[in-house]
């Protein structure tokens, strides 16, 4: 008999064995997905992108559920599925992108561990394991690394030893430690010199309305000065020399002289979508950030050097010749505007042509090219600085120039 009992109940443990060890894996296995979603691709069959959205989902997956729907900055779901079921969806037409759920600390200028405050003595600022180098609130200086002939920081604004109202539910430190409860505190970082340009892009926006985001920039940069009133150049704190272009960008900003540029470097959607083709981006990747179908055109040639940037910054490697191509757009009315090229080396040739500019009416463009010769015997790691200046005796439009040696 028992040997009958377990010969014929034995399937059965085996199945619910089977069964539950299968649950516990797909539920261990289950993560939380983004989907990204091309909107436009929504199928005329469906009346609401939810609906699509549940369509996808239930094409991989009959029990998975929406977490959440995204409308704004971009278009798609939250879900939990497994990663067996999250490759499944990413083959679904219209789906965009299927990433899972990351979290981040938190980790900017403004947090305790960024700025090495990790032990209190009872100051305003506590003493840092960091060493003494550190320069609190400046940007990494260049050459960018990411794309190096795109000049970075654009510019620098106010942002040290700022005084304004403070929360009561932190003390002044930000430290959890730190039990001190002050009305008005001290900060220097990024997280101040931002607001402050934002402030001053909004006051450009409200005098000229017309102006597109590239503009105001353009405005603000070309308008920016890099050497005190006396003469003597933008010092850097943290090395006590003049501060280079990868270091202040375009200069200070400065905000009277930003309301009337005379001319400004504009940019389009199209313009920078032709940059991300420039940078071998594919078509689902673009799609990421155009939020639809943007195809690069394989018989044109797109170049880094033609993003219509108020700057330059050339990446030496291999060839001694550069040329980049630049549009102005006059906001100051009729004038002819003169170039003039400054160099800090003669290892660097900067030719423009043409070499003036003549405008007619508001808003006319015109195009000018910039070539840069080199001196290829410079050893690795040499950088050199220089500007570009229209000027037609009312304005002068600026943009810095740097060139490294890779």
């Amino acid at each position: 008999m028992t040997y009958s009992f377990l010969s014929s109940t034995a399937p059965f443990f085996i199945v619910f064995l089977y069964l539950g060890s299968c649950h516990v894996s797909n539920g261990a296995q289950q993560a939380t997905y983004i989907v990204h979603m091309a909107k436009s691709q929504m199928p005329s069959s469906f009346d609401q992108h939810s609906l699509w959205y549940d369509s996808s989902l239930r094409s991989v997956s009959e029990s998975a559920e929406m977490i959440y729907t995204y409308n704004n900055a971009i278009h798609g779901f939250a879900t939990r599925l497994t990663p067996e079921e999250a490759d499944s969806l990413m083959t679904q037409p219209g789906v965009i992108s299927v990433r899972q759920e990351q979290r981040h600390e938190l980790h900017t200028t403004r947090t305790p561990l960024f700025l090495g405050l990790d032990v209190h003595n009872g100051g305003l600022f506590p003493e840092t394991s960091t060493s003494s180098n550190l320069v609190i609130g400046v940007l990494d200086s260049g050459p960018n690394p990411i794309t190096p002939n795109i000049l970075k920081p654009d510019l620098i604004a106010p942002g040290v030893n700022i005084l304004a109202a403070w929360t009561g539910s932190l003390g002044p430190t930000g430290l959890a430690s730190d039990t001190r409860r002050v009305e008005f505190n001290i900060i220097s970082g990024t997280s101040m010199s931002c607001p402050h340009v934002s402030g001053l892009a909004a006051l450009l926006k409200s005098v000229h309305p017309e102006w597109s985001p590239a503009a105001i920039r353009s405005a603000l940069m070309t308008t920016a000065y890099n050497t005190y009133k006396d003469g003597n150049p933008i010092i850097d704190i943290s090395t006590g020399k003049p501060s280079t272009p990868f270091e202040h960008g375009a200069g200070h900003v400065s905000p009277t002289t930003a309301v009337n540029p005379g001319l400004t470097y504009d940019l389009t959607t199209v313009d920078y979508l032709d940059f991300l083709c420039a940078l071998k981006y594919n078509s689902s990747q673009i799609g990421v950030v155009s939020r639809g179908n943007y195809t690069c055109d394989s018989s044109k040639t797109y170049s880094v050097a033609d993003l219509n940037y108020p700057s330059f910054a050339v990446n030496v490697e291999g060839s001694d010749t550069y040329k980049y191509t630049r549009t102005v757009t006059s906001v100051g009315g009729a004038g002819s505007y003169s170039v003039k090229v400054t160099s800090e080396t003669t290892a660097v040739k900067i030719s423009i042509e043409p070499a003036v500019l003549n405008f007619r009416e508001v808003n006319e463009k015109k195009s000018y090219s910039v070539t840069f010769t080199v001196d290829l015997s410079k050893p690795s790691g040499s950088n050199s600085f220089g500007s570009i200046e229209w000027s037609d005796g009312k304005h002068v439009v600026a943009s810095p120039v740097a060139i490294s040696w890779t």
